[in-house]
Order: structure tokens, then sequence, then C-alpha cells
């Protein structure tokens, strides 16, 4: 591959939205899974820390995903309401794993949380890339 190549070849995989999408998703929850690790270990109840780290969550990713994983161009008010019910979902579906791995199968917490993150994250995406930054049709295309 020549040098020119390259950087065009990054460009095309950068460009890709479920791409942008796990670049924020994957550093937004390092963060996050450290301060779950650093909450957990000041004393804070597993789920409670995973409520704050959650609720955290949701701030900073809408303003990266709107404006840099989808390039969404509708009103803030229609994709933050729906925004919150994809995440609303994820929520479940994260309080869920980690509820059931950490006390009912009795995997350490922060393994529970690792994957309830990954499953949060996958059901997430679709939400987001089919229900809130969905394309719009053009009127001009009808």
């Amino acid at each position: 591959m020549t040098r020119n190549k390259f950087p065009k070849l990054i460009y095309a995989i950068i460009e890709r939205p479920a791409v942008r999408y796990l670049i924020v998703g994957g550093s937004t929850n390092l963060a996050l899974l450290a301060l779950y690790a650093g909450l957990t270990a000041l004393g804070v109840h597993e789920v409670t820390a995973s409520s704050i780290g959650y609720s955290t969550g949701i701030v900073v990713t809408y303003i990266l995903n709107k404006g840099w994983s989808f390039r969404d161009k509708s009103t803030h008010h229609t994709a933050f309401i729906r925004y919150i019910a994809a995440y609303g979902v994820g929520y479940v579906v994260q309080i869920a794993v980690l509820y059931g791995l950490t006390f009912q199968l009795g995997l350490p917490h922060i393994i529970s949380q690792i994957v309830a993150m990954i499953a949060a994250a996958v059901s997430i995406f679709s939400l987001l890339k089919l229900f809130v930054f969905r394309p719009t049709p053009d009127l001009r295309d009808r």
C-alpha cells in the first residue's frame, strides 16, 4: 500500500457511522468503567455506581454521537427525546445483565459490568441507527 492510499483508507474507515460510534462509545465507556470501579471501591453499590456512570454517559455520548458519529441535522428536541428512549432500553439491558451475572451467577461485578456495557452498546447502536438518527427522506427525492 502506498503512502497516499493509507490516509484515504483510514478516512474511508472512519467515515462509517458504526466505526465512529465504536470510537465514541469505546473511549467513553473506558472512562465510565474507571468511574464505576472508583465508585465501587469507595463502597457505592454496584447498581448505583452503574446508574451514575450510565447517566453521565448519556449526556457525553449524545453530543458526540449526534454531531460526529451520525452527523444528524434534526433538532435537539426531537433527537434528544428519542436518544433518551434508546438509552432507556439500553439501561434496562445493562442493569439486567449486570444483575443476572453478578447476583444470579456469581461472576465478579467488574466482569459483569463489562459484559453488560457491551450488551447495552449493541442494543443502543441498533436503536440509534434505526430510530434516533435515521436519515430523513429529502422531499426533492419524491
